[in-house]
């Protein structure tokens, strides 16, 4: 993969005058404030929901029983297990019950199926897309000029502004993990980015991992992760 970007030289404009934006500027700035005072509750809000979830999923944890898959479980309740297939799960490890171990050995495949991408021996597998895109880089320049402002008392004083203003465009191209939004480009005919994301980023887990349990220094014992992945979760 060539991770060299392409730079381009896109379009200069010129305006000549004072660069006055202050309709635009007045837009922005009730923007901003909007956005001030709407954001700092949205993620207050967030967080504490992420917050109060984790706070949930400990008190429960804490309060049901764990059972040792190393030390409550021996060999033979292990056997078991294997023989019946899970059948008598419920019997060995309650409903409510968190299962904990320590596992020897670990037999699974993580598979992505859109890429046809396996890791044998992997029990999670990130995909991690980056798209080709254009960026577009803004530069300004402006001079300093001077003018005399006159108030309705008579008096006058001199000011500086900037005015003749050159704007440069440059593009440089390169992989990005996320999306870049060419449309409001200033030439975006010639700098087109994907706008769809086929192949987003995520992460796939294995779903037919075998884990291998050793009761002590004995004999050792497998549990299919497939039929406790629902009493585990």
């Amino acid at each position: 993969m060539n991770n060299i970007p392409t730079a381009r030289r896109g379009r200069t404009h010129y305006q000549r005058g004072p660069n006055d934006n202050r309709g635009l500027s007045g837009i922005c700035s009730v923007i901003f404030l909007l956005l001030l005072f709407l954001l700092p509750p949205i993620l207050f809000y967030g967080s504490e929901g992420r917050r109060h979830a984790r706070y949930v999923t400990l008190r429960e944890a804490i309060s049901s029983d764990i059972v040792e898959l190393n030390r409550d479980l021996d060999g033979d309740a292990l056997r078991a297990l294997e023989r019946s297939g899970g059948s008598n799960l419920e019997a060995l490890i309650p409903g409510e019950a968190l299962v904990h171990g320590t596992a020897g050995a670990i037999d699974a495949v993580t598979t992505d199926g859109a890429m046809g991408v396996s890791i044998p021996g992997s029990l999670a597998l990130r995909r991690n897309t980056q798209y080709c895109q254009w960026q577009e880089l803004q530069s300004q320049h402006c001079q300093t000029c001077t003018r005399t402002v006159s108030a309705k008392d008579g008096s006058a004083k001199e000011e500086s502004y900037s005015c003749n203003c050159v704007t440069h465009y440059d593009y440089v191209k390169g992989w990005r993990n996320f999306r870049i939004n060419s449309i409001l480009f200033d030439q975006p005919g010639a700098h087109h980015n994907p706008q769809r994301d086929p192949m987003p980023s995520r992460m796939f887990t294995s779903n037919d991992a075998t884990l291998t349990f050793r009761e002590g220094d004995g004999a050792i014992d497998n549990v299919n992760d497939a039929t406790n992945q629902q009493r585990t979760a």
